[in-house]
């Protein structure tokens, strides 16, 4: 279990693709509901806490063996690091949306934005964490700031230039030889399996024990196993870390397109029975 591996492969099964289920939600008119809001939360908090251990386990696979006073250390760096820099960035979000408004130009807003953005991103590769860590701090940041919709409304074009490129790429990493081995089905198929299991299991179960009937506990935690656009981050850094081989890649990818695409039809038939 200690080996650098398969705890990637833990890593990447910790994702929770927030955007799938929030647009099943949204269109079945359940954001509100209960088991709405209790996917949402708990799909944010997964993706925090599953980067958070990527940043463990990448420290962990390159000192190239297990010391848990190492390990220790790494954790108490990593949590360290993304909770001081979010604090202060929550703390300081008046502070930031006062001294951005002091420029006029909405476009100009817009790009220190994404500058500010850029460079907390290259802090945390720095410090040894994964650079997506320190741009979710800086989104958190100004989601509290009242310029949080112009940047959004700005940066609109962006994502749309740059997530089509993003999938592009992670399928160009992906061997289609390797993936239709009989060894990496047959992996892939049982990653799958615990995959599943696990997210029914682990936020099902203790939904069901939070006072929510059968029903409820299974919408949440059918809602909780697409693993999308984190899981391809997380299996990318993976790979070009030199941490996993293409072969694993391939088998990460298999459960996070079959586990993404599985999902919507199964939690929409959920949400429209009573």
């Amino acid at each position: 279990f200690s080996h650098p591996i398969p705890l990637f492969l833990g890593v990447t099964s910790v994702a929770t693709s927030v955007g799938i289920s929030a647009r099943i939600l949204t269109e079945r008119h359940k954001m509100n509901s209960p088991e709405g809001v209790t996917i949402l939360s708990a799909a944010v908090i997964d993706d925090v806490l599953g980067i958070i251990v990527l940043a463990i386990v990448i420290g962990m696979a390159k000192s190239g063996h297990v010391e848990w006073k190492q390990v220790s250390f790494i954790t108490f760096k990593a949590l360290s690091i993304w909770f001081f820099f979010t604090a202060a960035g929550l703390i300081y979000a008046d502070h930031l949306s006062k001294w951005l408004k002091v420029i006029k130009n909405r476009e100009t807003i817009v790009i220190l934005s994404f500058a500010m953005t850029l460079l907390l991103a290259g802090i945390f590769e720095k410090s040894g964490l994964a650079m997506i860590i320190g741009a979710y701090v800086m989104g958190l940041t100004l989601s509290k700031t009242d310029l949080a919709f112009i940047i959004q409304e700005r940066m609109e074009m962006l994502q749309k230039f740059f997530v089509p490129i993003f999938f592009c790429v992670m399928g160009m990493l992906i061997d289609l030889e390797k993936m239709a081995s009989p060894q990496i089905l047959l992996l892939g198929t049982i990653y799958i399996i615990f995959a599943i299991l696990s997210k029914l299991a682990g936020c099902g179960l203790p939904a069901l024990f939070l006072n929510f009937n059968w029903r409820g506990a299974l919408r949440i935690g059918v809602g909780m196993i697409p693993r999308g656009e984190v899981a391809l981050i997380i299996a990318g850094i993976g790979l070009s870390s030199g941490i996993i081989s293409n072969e694993i890649f391939n088998i990460a990818m298999i459960m996070t397109f079959v586990t993404t695409l599985i999902t919507p039809p199964i939690l929409d038939k959920l949400l429209v029975s009573p």
